[in-house]
């Protein structure tokens, strides 16, 4: 038997005080989560892996989501949250997220010692 770490480490990224700040790490792929409460819509949770093996996910939200949607598995990259504007959507809302999304085409992806991560699955 063969034990991994579990990323038990998933961020809202999307918040005021993350302005400016950036994460790295090599894409895993995206997971959809069903939401069990009445009246939330679902989501989606991109996971990583850091250059220095340890995997985090990022919460997503509109913007990066659509971004995260082009770019490839092992692909390694830099997010940046831009903060949120100010300015009215044309669905009503009082604006939305900004992010930065980089990727390093030529950056190798290491081979970790860790097993790829499951399709999203209903825990219960």
């Amino acid at each position: 038997m063969a034990y991994h770490q579990v990323s038990n480490l998933a961020i809202s990224f999307h918040k005021p005080e993350n302005t400016g700040k950036s994460m790295e790490g090599f894409f895993l792929g995206t997971r959809e989560i069903k939401s069990n409460k009445e009246g939330m819509k679902d989501f989606k949770i991109h996971d990583f892996i850091a250059p220095d093996g340890l995997p985090f996910s990022l919460y997503g939200f509109t913007v990066l989501d659509n971004t995260m949607s082009g770019i490839p598995k092992k692909r390694l990259c830099r997010i940046t949250y831009q903060g949120k504007t100010d300015t009215k959507t044309k669905f009503g809302g009082t604006g939305y997220h900004k992010v930065l999304v980089e990727q390093d085409s030529e950056a190798q992806y290491p081979e970790f010692d860790l097993p790829a991560l499951p399709e999203a699955a209903d825990p219960f």
